[in-house]
């Protein structure tokens, strides 16, 4: 890809990491609420993956922390008239081990014999855990573009709110945790389009991406 280029769109990066998190979770929720007990055996065999899950969660840790920007580039969707970010892979990796652990736990079977009070909040405990899990696994898996760029405005957030060039504030920083995107080109761009309309209808096009990236340069480079 040379400079310029948009990023290709590999979107399948953040849903698959999304869903291999939501399949141990709504498992474990159907066994528990269908009343199908996990024999200690079998559950002991699968405990292993605790472990394993814990090393997957630091390795991904490590990364998200190492690497803090992303490329200085967009998905570019000529179609839909989009500059897209992602959210960034790795994030989405980060919610498999909690959904594996939490699968595990609300499998183990000493956990739903009791009736006493702490049972009942270890339970709930779980419970709001798992939820925990689900909420940004679902997020990622049917929004995994947090920050999109259109002729009309900027959409942020899960509800997609679309905030128009003119508003009064767009703000070019913070829109979205994890960010694929290197978050200076990100907020440059931002400020680009609010001060040059007559280059947002080209929004979506590789050759309009790759005037911008030429642009945004040559305004950080002293003359």
């Amino acid at each position: 890809m040379a400079p310029g280029d948009p990023v290709p769109d590999r979107t399948w990066q953040v849903r698959l990491p999304a869903l291999l998190a939501l399949v141990p979770i709504v498992g474990a929720v159907f066994l528990v609420g269908a009343e199908v007990e996990v024999s200690r055996p079998v559950w002991a065999g699968l405990a292993f993956l605790s472990v394993l899950m814990i090393f997957v969660q630091l390795a991904a840790f490590v990364q998200l922390a190492g690497r803090r920007n992303g490329p200085a580039a967009f998905i570019a969707v000529e179609k839909a008239r989009q500059f897209r970010v992602r959210v960034r892979p790795i994030a989405a990796w980060m919610l498999v081990p909690f959904g594996v652990y939490t699968c595990l736990q609300l499998m183990h079977p000493g956990y739903w014999d009791g009736a006493d009070l702490v049972d009942v909040l270890m339970r709930a405990a779980y419970v709001v855990l798992a939820g925990a899990a689900v909420l940004p696994a679902l997020a990622a898996l049917l929004r995994p573009f947090r920050v999109v760029l259109t002729p009309e405005g900027v959409r942020t957030g899960l509800a997609a709110r679309v905030t128009p060039w003119d508003a009064a504030v767009v703000r070019p920083a913070g829109l979205v945790r994890w960010p694929d995107v290197h978050p200076t080109f990100l907020a440059d761009a931002i400020l680009y389009y609010r001060t040059h309309p007559e280059f947002r209808s080209e929004i979506g096009t590789p050759a309009e991406h790759r005037r911008l990236y030429a642009a945004l340069v040559a305004a950080r480079i002293p003359a």
